[in-house]
């Protein structure tokens, strides 16, 4: 899956003609070593309707919010604190938010 997305935002940057946008704000929930944590971040505008981001992740349930709608993730144990690359593409009718581990495009 990482691949794929990784692939299909370059096919779409190769067609050139990227817009402008601000970007947006993706606020980010979940408990870190038994602590509750709560903190907002900037998606930032690639272009033809995609934003990006990579963030540290911890194990358990994460939440995260973008344009007032909330996507949750699960985390597994053996990937607490790696970084994931996030992507939000409202460019469908439907917006989705795409996460995964960063490594996945390193192997």
């Amino acid at each position: 899956m990482a691949e794929d997305e990784f692939l299909r935002l370059l096919a779409l940057f190769s067609r050139g003609n990227a817009d402008e946008a601000e970007d947006k704000t993706i606020r980010i929930s979940g408990i870190n070593n038994n602590a509750p944590y709560d903190e907002k971040d900037i998606l930032s505008y690639l272009g033809h309707e995609q934003y990006h981001m990579e963030t540290t992740v911890y194990s358990g349930t994460m939440t995260f919010m973008v344009d007032g709608r909330p996507w949750e993730l699960e985390v597994p144990t053996e990937e607490n604190e790696a970084t994931y690359i996030i992507i939000y593409d409202i460019g469908k009718e439907e917006p989705r938010l795409v996460m995964f581990n960063k490594s996945l495009l390193l192997e």
